[in-house]
C-alpha cells in the first residue's frame, strides 16, 4: 500500500483544517503592511458585529472574570505546582464572551512549524473567552522583511506595531520557546499595553552559555540551528523526539511531506533569528527581568529535554518571588500545550481571568 505522503500532502491538509477551525471560531486570516518593507500575517477576530450594543473593549478595561474563582490552582510566590488531569476536574467554569467582548489574547509561536500547526487546541478553546490573535512571526508563514534586523527585539517592535494597526489596546500574552523572548522584549517595551504574561518553556534572560553546552550534549547537535532547522527529513523526526515527551512514530513519508512543506522556507532567515538570540549567552539581561511590573505564569513539561525544569525556577527568582508562579505539567516535553492542552488551557484561564 502506497503511503499517503506519496500522493497528497498531509501537512496540507492538516493546515486546511487547522484554518478551517480558526475561521470557525471567528477568527480570519489578516496579511498586514507595517511599513514598506515588513508585512505580517495574523489570525485575528471578524469585526464587531454591527448590531452588537456592547462596546468595544477599551486600554484599561479588564477582562471578565471566572465564576468561583480563578487562581486556586496556581502555586503563589514562585511556588512549584504539578498538574496532571485529575488536579483539574473541579474547577468552575467560564464564562463565554459575548460577541465583541473578549479580552485580547496573544498567542506568540516558538521555533517550527507556523502559528497555525503550534495552537490549535488553544484556539479551539480559548477563543469562546478572548479574543484571540494568533500571528506568525517573521520568516514563518507570510511575515516577511526586508529589513536587516534579526533580534527578539525587533520581532516585538513589529508584533506591537501589527497589534496597534489591529486597533488592539491593552492585552495578555503566552509566548511559547522562542516566543517567550519575543513576549518578555514586548512586555519590557510597552508594559502598559501587556497586563500578564505566560511563557512556555522559555529560559529567558537566565540562561547562560553552560545551559547552552548541556542543551547541546543532551541533543546531540553541534549548535542550535543543526537541531532548530532540519537538514532532512531524518532531522525532523529527530526535533519530534526531543520536543515531544511520547512523540508519535511517523512514517518516513509523511516526515517527508513536513519537512518540505514547513522547513524548507528563509531558513537562512530563520538561522540568522537563532543566532541573535544566542547573543543573550554573551551578556544575559538578567537585570531587565527585575524591571518588569506584570504578572508571570511560567508553565513547564516536566519532561522537556530542550530547556530542563531547573530552568523555570531560576525564572521564577529572577523575576520575583510575588510576580511569578510556576506550573509543572506532568508527562509533558517542550510542547505542553499541544501534549497536555486540556490542564495547559485550564491554567491560562485561571491565571489570565484571575482578579489581582
Amino acid at each position: 500500500m502506497a503511503c499517503l505522503g506519496t500522493v497528497f500532502s498531509l501537512t496540507g491538509l492538516i493546515e486546511t483544517r487547522y484554518a478551517n477551525l480558526c475561521r470557525s471560531c471567528g477568527l480570519e486570516s489578516h496579511l498586514v503592511a507595517l511599513d514598506d518593507d515588513t508585512t505580517m500575517h495574523c489570525w485575528a477576530p471578524r469585526e464587531r458585529f454591527a448590531d452588537d450594543p456592547r462596546p468595544a473593549l477599551q486600554a484599561g478595561d479588564a477582562p471578565v472574570a471566572a465564576e468561583g474563582g480563578a487562581g486556586g490552582l496556581l502555586g503563589e510566590g514562585g511556588e512549584r505546582l504539578r498538574v496532571h488531569s485529575q488536579t483539574l476536574k473541579t474547577v468552575a467554569t467560564y464564562k463565554k464572551k459575548s460577541k465583541g467582548g473578549g479580552f485580547p489574547l496573544v498567542l506568540i509561536h516558538g521555533f517550527g512549524a507556523t502559528a497555525l500547526f503550534q495552537w490549535p487546541e488553544q484556539v479551539k478553546e480559548l477563543s469562546s473567552v478572548f479574543d484571540l490573535y494568533v500571528p506568525d512571526l517573521l520568516f514563518f508563514g507570510k511575515s516577511t522583511t526586508r529589513r536587516p534586523e534579526r533580534s527578539e527585539t525587533f520581532q516585538a517592535e513589529c508584533l506591537l506595531k501589527l497589534l496597534t494597526k489591529l486597533s488592539v489596546g491593552q492585552f495578555n500574552i503566552v509566548g511559547l520557546s522562542y516566543g517567550g523572548f519575543v513576549a518578555f522584549r514586548m512586555a519590557a517595551l510597552e508594559p502598559d499595553r501587556v497586563k500578564k504574561v505566560v511563557v512556555t518553556d522559555c529560559p529567558g534572560a537566565v540562561m547562560t552559555k553552560d545551559d547552552y553546552q548541556e542543551l547541546l550534549k543532551r541533543c546531540g547537535v553541534k549548535n542550535i540551528t543543526d537541531l532548530l532547522l532540519p537538514k532532512r527529513p531524518k532531522d525532523l523526526r529527530r526535533l519530534l523526539e526531543l520536543a515531544y515527551h511520547r512523540p508519535r512514530w511517523l512514517p518516513v513519508c509523511v516526515l517527508m511531506d513536513a519537512y518540505h512543506a514547513l522547513f524548507t522556507d528563509m531558513v537562512d532567515e530563520k538561522r540568522e533569528l537563532l543566532q541573535a538570540v544566542m547573543t543573550y549567552l554573551d551578556d544575559p539581561p538578567v537585570k531587565d527581568l527585575e524591571g518588569l511590573s506584570q504578572q508571570f505564569l511560567i508553565v513547564w513539561g516536566e519532561r522537556d529535554v530542550v530547556f530542563p525544569v531547573e530552568l523555570a525556577t531560576r525564572l521564577a527568582q529572577s523575576l520575583g518571588s510575588t510576580r511569578a508562579r510556576i506550573a509543572i505539567l506532568e508527562d509533558s516535553g517542550h510542547v505542553p500545550q499541544l501534549e497536555h492542552p486540556k490542564e495547559y488551557n485550564q491554567l491560562l484561564k485561571n491565571f489570565l481571568l484571575a482578579q489581582e
